[in-house]
């Protein structure tokens, strides 16, 4: 089912990139340039089948948590918000701000069966979950403390149409997001597969005028 969504989606992407080559007075934005795969540490977004979960089958089928997942390619040409942090999670960090402010504007557009999407991805790995195999001084996987760390933040959050991921500090697939080396906070928006805007900010943003202000372009966004 993965290699069937990355084709579809590199499909869409490949006719995107056609018809801006095509015309170039276009105004939409620039195309979403990859598919993007992160490890899914948190998707609350469908209840599980049993309360409280004691094996893997009590989920929700879609519940991606814990698993490498192509978030890009599931929300296909749906209006979408990517939070891109690389601060260490915490309830007062920049991407929690976001957080809360995307789950707002989901659960206000429910009701409507709008198809916006959200997600908040950690970059604190040397490399894809997996594959990354640093320990501590327990010998413990310091992907695995990560994991916590941000599985810990989405339930002091209790912001559950937002999904938490992880991935790797830099990659080509962030290259081509346009997340840099030097950017702590990137925040990318767009909408069938096209960026709407994107806000890139240093150590230390956003303030809370421009969480603000993000939310707002955020919401326009979500109700075309």
């Amino acid at each position: 089912m993965r290699r069937g969504l990355l084709l579809g989606f590199a499909s869409l992407l490949g006719s995107l990139t056609l018809a801006a080559q095509d015309n170039k007075s276009d105004k939409a934005g620039e195309a979403v340039p990859s598919a993007f795969r992160g490890f899914v540490v948190a998707d609350d977004r469908y209840p599980p089948k049993v309360t409280p979960i004691k094996a893997p089958e009590d989920r929700d089928p879609r519940d991606r948590t814990d698993k490498l997942h192509c978030l890009a390619c599931e929300f296909g040409l749906s209006p979408v918000a990517i939070v891109f942090s690389r601060a260490t999670p915490a309830e007062d960090g920049p991407a929690a701000k976001l957080a809360k402010q995307l789950d707002a504007i989901l659960q206000t557009r429910e009701a409507r069966g709008n198809s916006f999407n959200a997600a908040a991805v950690f970059l604190t790995l040397e490399a894809e979950y997996p594959t990354d195999i640093r320990r501590n001084d327990k010998g413990e996987f310091v992907r695995e403390e990560a994991a916590k760390q941000v599985k810990d933040l989405a339930t002091q959050l209790k912001t559950p149409r937002v999904v938490f991921a992880l991935a790797a500090k830099a990659s080509p697939a962030l290259t081509e997001w346009g997340v840099a080396d030097a950017d702590e906070t990137v925040v990318v928006l767009y909408n069938r597969l096209r960026v709407v805007k994107r806000w890139n900010f240093a150590a230390g943003a956003p303030s809370d005028d421009e969480v603000k202000a993000i939310a707002a372009a955020v919401k326009a966004e979500s109700v075309k």
